[in-house]
Order: C-alpha cells, then sequence, then structure tokens
C-alpha cells in the first residue's frame, strides 16, 4: 500500500512484498531521498512535475528481475554521492529492463563518495537523457556475459571532474561490450549526440569501441529531414584517459562487424587539451569526418590498424602527438588523401606500415619530414637543429623492425634550417611520454644526416609501402606509460 511520508505530503512510499521500494511524488516540491543500509529489489522513483535528488549514504541495492535504481520521469535527478561514503548497485541475468541503473531523463552525479555498478544482464548506467559526471569515484564492471556497455546514453555525456572507471567485459557475439556510447536520438533541437571531457579521470578496457559518439545518418536516421539529426562529435578539453580495447576486429557483414576503436566520433573528433593514451586494436583515433588536435599530449596506438584515421580531414595546429599504426596497408595518420591533410603546430611522431598522408606543399613551411629507411626495434633516434638543440628524441618500440614509415612534426622545423637526423642510438632522458623524451635527453651511437629542410615536406630514404613487421604484439601488449 501507498504510505505518505508525513502528514498531508505529496510523497508516497510503496513497498512490495518482493522487497521493491517506489517512491512517488505527486508535488512540485523538489526532495532528496536519501538511500543507506542494504535492499534486494528495486528502488523505482517517479517525479513527473519536480526536480528531484538522490543521496547515496553507503547503499547497497540488488535488483533481481527488474533495475537496481529505475527513475521513471523527464525530470532532472541528481545523484549525490555522501563524502566518505561506499555505495554499491548491481542487478542479476534475469533484469528485465536494459540497466542496472535506468533514467528517462538527465542525470547529473556528483558529490566526495564513491559508486560501484556491477552488471550482469545489459548495460550498466542506461540513461535516455544526458548523463553529466561533476564529481566522486564512479566504477563500473560489466560481466562477460553481459550484453550492453558500461555507459549507455541517449543524448549526451558530459564529464566535468571525478574519477571513472570501467571495465566492459560483456564478449557476447554482435553485443560486444563498449566503455561509454552516446547513441544519440533524432529530436526537434537537433543539437545534442555529443560525447564532451573537460575533466577528470577517465580509465576504460573494452573489448568493443571505448569511447564514441555514435549516431550514424546512415544506419540511425529514421527521418529525412537533416535538422532533427544529433551532433555526433567527440570533444575532450582536459583530463587524464587511458583507454584500452580488447576485442579482435572483424567484419561479416554490415549487420555483423566489431571495430574496437578508442576515440570515436561519427561526425568530428576534437582534441584540445588533456593526457590522453590510447591502446587498441581497432583505429585508435576514428572519426567520420574530422580529426582536429588544438593541444594535449597524445599517444594512439593500434596493434591492428590506423592509429589516427579519419574519413574526412586531419587537421594538426598544437599539441604533442604519438601515433603508432599497424603493419601495412595500415598506418599511423591516414585520412585517405594528402589533400585531407593540414598541420600548423605542434609535435608529431607517426609511425606506422605503409606511408604517411603529408601536408600538400602549400600547407606546410618546411615543417615536416618524412624518413622511409630501417627503423631497428629497441633502439631510438633525435631529430636536433644546427646548434645541437634537440627538438625530436624518441625511442622505438620493441614490436617495430625495420622499415616502418616515420613521419616527424615540429613548429621548431623551417624551410631552409639545417637540421641532423641520427637514428639507431641509444637514448636517456630523464621523463618520458611512450617513449618520446620530454624532458633532458642523452644520445649515443647511431648514424647521423644533415639535412637542409625543404619548402614543403622532406623526404628521407625509400617511401615505403610495405612494413617489416615481425608478428602482431602479443594480446595485452601496452606500449611504455607515462612517467613522471
Amino acid at each position: 500500500m501507498e504510505e505518505p511520508v508525513s502528514e498531508n505530503s505529496e510523497v508516497f512510499i510503496t513497498r512490495s512484498e518482493e522487497g521493491n521500494l517506489t517512491i512517488t511524488n505527486e508535488g512540485t516540491k523538489l526532495y532528496d531521498y536519501v538511500l543507506s543500509g542494504t535492499i534486494v529489489g528495486t528502488v523505482t522513483i517517479t517525479s513527473d512535475a519536480a526536480t528531484y535528488a538522490i543521496t547515496f549514504k553507503n547503499a547497497s541495492i540488488t535488483g533481481t528481475t527488474l533495475p537496481a535504481l529505475q527513475l521513471k520521469s523527464s525530470t532532472k535527478a541528481f545523484i549525490n554521492l555522501a563524502q566518505g561514503t561506499q555505495n554499491i548497485i548491481s542487478d542479476s541475468s534475469d533484469n528485465e529492463k536494459k540497466g542496472v541503473l535506468t533514467a528517462e531523463g538527465d542525470v547529473i552525479i556528483h558529490g566526495e563518495g564513491s559508486l560501484e555498478v556491477v552488471a550482469n544482464k545489459k548495460h550498466a548506467l542506461k540513461i535516455d537523457g544526458t548523463l553529466r559526471i561533476q564529481s566522486g569515484t564512479i566504477s563500473i564492471t560489466t560481466n562477460e556475459a553481459s550484453e550492453g556497455n558500461g555507459i549507455s546514453v541517449d543524448e549526451a555525456f558530459i564529464m566535468d571532474d571525478g574519477s571513472l572507471t570501467i571495465e566492459a567485459n560483456g564478449s557476447v557475439y554482435q553485443e560486444e561490450g563498449k566503455g561509454i556510447k552516446v547513441n544519440g536520438i533524432e529530436s526537434e533541437s537537433g543539437a545534442k549526440g555529443y560525447l564532451v571531457v573537460n575533466g577528470g579521470t577517465i580509465g576504460i578496457t573494452s573489448v568493443g569501441k571505448a569511447m564514441t559518439a555514435g549516431w550514424d545518418k546512415d544506419e540511425d536516421a529514421e527521418t529525412e529531414d537533416t535538422r532533427d539529426d544529433p551532433t555526433p562529435n567527440l570533444i575532450i578539453n582536459n583530463g587524464v584517459i587511458t583507454l584500452r580495447t580488447t576485442g579482435k576486429p572483424y567484419e561479416i557483414s554490415d549487420e555483423a562487424s566489431l571495430s574496437p576503436e578508442g576515440l570515436e566520433a561519427k561526425q568530428s573528433l576534437i582534441i584540445n587539451g588533456g593526457l590522453i593514451q590510447v591502446s587498441t586494436t581497432d583505429d585508435a583515433l576514428n572519426a567520420g569526418s574530422s580529426i582536429q588536435i588544438h593541444g594535449g599530449l597524445i599517444m594512439a596506438h593500434s596493434s591492428q590498424a590506423d592509429a589516427v584515421d579519419s574519413n574526412g580531414t586531419i587537421a594538426i595546429t598544437a599539441g604533442t602527438l604519438v601515433a603508432l599504426g599497424s603493419r601495412a596497408p595500415e598506418t599511423a595518420l591516414d585520412c585517405d588523401a594528402n589533400q585531407n591533410f593540414t598541420y600548423t603546430g605542434g609535435t608529431v611522431v607517426a609511425i606506422g606500415g605503409a606511408a604517411n598522408n603529408t601536408p600538400l606543399a602549400q600547407d606546410t613551411t618546411g615543417n615536416v619530414l618524412t624518413y622511409g629507411g630501417k627503423l631497428a626495434a629497441d633502439t631510438s633516434f633525435v631529430l636536433a637543429d644546427a646548434q645541437e638543440n634537440t627538438i625530436i628524441a624518441y625511442a622505438v618500440p620493441a614490436y617495430y623492425e625495420q622499415g616502418a614509415a616515420l613521419l616527424l612534426s615540429s613548429d621548431k622545423l623551417t624551410q631552409g634550417k639545417e637540421v641532423t637526423l641520427s637514428i639507431g642510438g641509444k637514448l636517456k632522458a630523464t621523463t618520458t611520454f611512450n617513449g618520446l623524451a620530454l624532458g633532458k635527453a642523452t644520445y649515443t651511437g647511431g648514424t647521423s644526416e644533415a639535412i637542409t629542410l625543404s619548402a614543403s615536406v622532406t623526404h628521407l630514404g625509400e617511401e615505403l609501402r610495405s612494413m617489416g613487421f615481425g608478428p602482431n604484439p602479443p594480446h595485452g601488449f601496452e606500449p611504455p606509460v607515462f612517467q613522471q
């Protein structure tokens, strides 16, 4: 039966024999519902006319035939993780719905506590509106039998701060688990469908894609009017992001495929800052129309595909990018044609099986250099100016053998200047980022060649169309990690 929480209250509580708890607010006042203790069953909250808050205070909720937490109104819900508390929600394999936590409206998570979410049937968090994480420590796990993602959001995902860890272990054929998926939906506003990271720490290991703004016009559109289309952009402004995918790519048909990419945007992937490390079995960075890098410290590594792959354009204006592609025909920088690649600043080290795309002559001022000679594994190279100041120093990963195609870009390179490229020696540096020296570096051995930079792209050695790789890196291989 329904019980009012107090006399003349507009909030009612129903407890079922199965252990489920239903809270209904029939008024317009904002309430904060405090959840604590242990419940085996479902907590359902309905508040059609009022925004509401939920405070987790050492709560443990285990859903059985339904989600652990159902938010059944399109009004906005604020979830507060009380300071110093540890909370857990989970479901069972008998869950009839699409997530451990399901919400029909927007959800904002904040607080100084922690929340663990364990999914045994489908998604961990299934949000019909927008999910925004402002603070808190959130850990998400989906098991191998789960047919869903860590986070599945229809409208948008935004992370401002806090810590988010996802292990998307679902390996069911055609339902392989993704980390964060923004589905995108057509609407009159037509503005959502995006994924934005402003700060915080994100760590994802997934069988399928790690982070994707996934609405695809060709596959998902239900109307011919493009004005109601969402905007599937993925934008990173800051934060620390570490992504790893483990699934083996396959493509049997348009309907049966697996592409375990790292950062994917069906429209534009835009990186303005942050510390980003991506190691994948498919493309590390992928976009349908453009990849734009305007800042950040980025490592993109693919063991079986391109490191950076745009079906449209690539534009690099600032930041530092280490791009490591796989064997031919895969490469480090792929945008199908040279006229689609522009470079105006930043530092780029790109190594891959086939020749990288390079900017056109009119798009550079002598600050791009390619090399098609031998890059022996476990050796290094240094590019220095005439005064022996290091411009780029890099230790070649152990899984490369001779013949990898190399591209170097730096805004310290200028047309007509003389530089020296030393290859095959040993590098020592006080601080490195996935092989790239960031601090003071010393270099010994190898061979050196003096080069005068051309007006556009300087090519050294033969342009390679194949790669002298050994076997693919073993399953689970990861390049060196960032060192302080």
